[in-house]
């Protein structure tokens, strides 16, 4: 968070129970923290729960499971988040209630995750370190959306960029976009720039650490610090470890070659950075505004205990609200167009089954 804006938010009478820089005992505690309790002391279910990681979902799960059948519906905008309730609620025991899956909406995982990503990641490289980008060679660890972003603008720096994948097709994607495919042993090798977007658990294990080239920057633009093997860090004995600022420490290793992590294996763009800029968020964010009052006012579409994604009519008006400059110019078809095409030219202009 920016402290700032906690501040400006309690003035006007918001609960703010988080603070730039929390460690994990403070974050914790924070958890318990914000939970409604009635006179006795006991928690009470939240109405709604606005998500980034399925993090409230499972510390619910974890400490107060006689809540979770209170909930009236989870909205969750993240990658990671979605795996979670795929793997953890929806597959391994009960869902005990919906989830809107924001994320898997147009208007957040193409906008969000690939511009927000793309202008972010460079402010959080840059109050990391000032280090030239130009002429670099940049390994980034998946090619998702938000892959995409950060391979993106570092090519557009004037890195030299390739790309690590496990999917056949995000693979094709990247060499259709002209960068180099490689393996993760060739690329911890010879890349200066190391940069995680997985959305998997120990992208980089403690092994891998061993191929990394000396002078390398390791850094996470995924999910919490689940992506690199922080434990390494702590359980390994080092020559030296020099702490050059908040966001940056240099741990060298007894044959003498050093790597740079970057905000402790946290995500770069949050912890070193103010995150996404407001327009690309403000889309988000409108995504969950819109998603939330449909399930307030239309409880019946949502009656069954389940994983929700948007209907393309929000998709579509949470773009027209968003950039209501790019709405205005849109071209209207006529009504032979609307036959030919078998679709209102009020939209929705695409079928759900639509891949943008």
């Amino acid at each position: 968070t920016i402290d700032s804006a906690a501040a400006y938010m309690v003035s006007r009478g918001v609960p703010v129970f988080g603070f730039r820089h929390m460690n994990e005992d403070e974050y914790d505690k924070a958890y318990h923290m914000v939970q409604y309790r009635d006179r006795s002391g006991k928690v009470i279910a939240p109405d709604f729960v606005i998500s980034d990681g399925a993090e409230m979902s499972l510390f619910l799960d974890k400490n107060y499971p006689d809540v979770l059948k209170d909930i009236k519906a989870v909205l969750e905008q993240t990658t990671s988040g979605m795996h979670k309730y795929f793997s953890m609620f929806g597959d391994e025991k009960k869902l005990y209630f919906r989830v809107i899956d924001i994320n898997g909406s147009v208007t957040k995982s193409k906008f969000d995750n690939i511009y927000g990503s793309r202008e972010s990641l460079l402010e959080g490289i840059q109050r990391s370190l000032n280090i030239q980008i130009a002429g670099e060679r940049t390994a980034v660890f998946g090619f998702g959306e938000v892959g995409k972003g950060c391979a993106q603008v570092m090519r557009g720096l004037g890195a030299h960029v390739s790309i690590v994948e496990i999917d056949p097709i995000r693979a094709m994607q990247a060499h259709m976009d002209g960068y180099s495919i490689t393996s993760k042993e060739e690329a911890l090798a010879s890349s200066k720039i190391i940069i995680t977007a997985t959305g998997c658990i120990r992208t980089i294990a403690g092994k891998d650490m061993e191929q990394i080239a000396d002078g390398a920057l390791l850094m996470n633009m995924s999910e919490h610090n689940m992506e690199i093997d922080t434990d390494y860090f702590k359980n390994t004995t080092f020559s030296e470890i020099v702490v050059l600022n908040e966001n940056c420490k240099r741990y060298t290793l007894p044959n003498g070659r050093n790597i740079y992590l970057l905000c402790d294996g946290y995500v770069l763009n949050l912890y070193a950075g103010y995150g996404h800029p407001p327009t690309v968020m403000g889309t988000t964010y409108t995504t969950h505004a819109l998603a939330l009052i449909d399930v307030v006012k239309h409880p019946k579409k949502y009656d069954i205990v389940c994983i929700y994604r948007l209907s393309r009519e929000i998709d579509e008006e949470v773009a027209r609200m968003s950039l209501p400059e790019v709405a205005s110019k849109l071209t209207r078809i006529s009504k032979e167009q609307e036959k030919y095409l078998g679709i209102s030219a009020d939209g929705p202009y695409k079928k759900d089954s639509y891949r943008y």
